[in-house]
C-alpha cells in the first residue's frame, strides 16, 4: 500500500507484535503549536474504519483552522462555532458511540432532544446552542433543568412538571460531554 491514497495527517506504521499495518492520525507539529484542538490518535489496522474517521479528524482539522485564519465554514454551510453546546452535539452525532450503540430507529427522538437542549432561550435570549460549553457553570445547568421541568419553547406547562422530559436531556448532555470531551479534553 502507497502512502499516496492515505488521508491527510495519516501515517502509516508497520506493528512489531502482529506485523499488520496501524493507522495513525498526526496533526503536523506546526500545528500543533498554534493550539490546534484536533487531538493526534491511534486509527486501527481497519483501512475502512481508518478513512472514516480521519475523514472527519480532516473535517475538524479543516474547521479549526477555516477559524484559525478568520474564514466563514466551509461550502456556505452553517458549522457551529467551535466549543459551543452546538458543536458537542454535532460531534457527539459523529462518534461511534452515536453511530454505534443509538438505533436508526431512535435517532429522530435524539435529534428532537438536542434541539430542544440548543433551542432553549436564556435569560438574555440567547440560545443555548450558541454558549460556550465551559461558560456552563453548574449553577446555568440547574437553572436549564428548571426550564426543561416546566416545557420548553411554546408548550409551556402551567404547574405540572415534566420530570422524565428535564431528566432524558440532562442525561444526552451529560453523555454527550463525556463522549466528545475524549477527543477533546483541552475544552474544560
Amino acid at each position: 500500500m502507497t502512502v499516496d491514497i492515505l488521508p491527510r495527517h495519516v501515517r502509516p506504521k508497520r506493528l512489531k507484535t502482529s506485523g499488520k499495518l496501524a493507522y495513525y492520525y498526526d496533526v503536523p507539529s506546526k500545528y500543533r503549536k498554534m493550539d490546534c484542538a484536533v487531538e493526534n490518535e491511534p486509527l486501527g489496522t481497519d483501512f475502512a474504519r481508518m478513512l472514516e474517521r480521519a475523514k472527519t479528524l480532516n473535517d475538524q482539522f479543516d474547521e479549526w483552522d477555516r477559524a484559525r485564519k478568520g474564514l466563514p465554514a466551509a461550502g456556505g454551510k452553517i458549522m457551529p462555532k467551535f466549543g459551543t453546546v452546538d458543536w458537542l452535539f454535532r460531534e457527539y452525532k459523529i462518534s461511534d458511540a452515536y453511530l454505534r450503540k443509538v438505533a436508526p430507529r431512535s435517532r429522530p427522538d435524539y435529534e428532537w432532544a438536542m434541539d430542544q437542549v440548543c433551542d432553549t432561550l436564556t435569560k438574555k435570549g440567547e440560545r443555548t446552542g450558541d454558549q460556550l460549553v465551559k461558560r456552563l457553570s453548574p449553577r446555568t445547568v440547574d437553572k436549564l433543568y428548571a426550564k426543561f421541568l416546566t416545557g420548553t419553547g411554546k408548550k409551556k406547562l402551567e404547574g405540572e412538571e415534566r420530570l422524565r422530559t428535564a431528566e432524558k436531556l440532562v442525561g444526552l448532555c451529560r453523555k454527550a460531554w463525556k463522549v466528545v470531551h475524549r477527543y477533546f479534553p483541552a475544552i474544560r
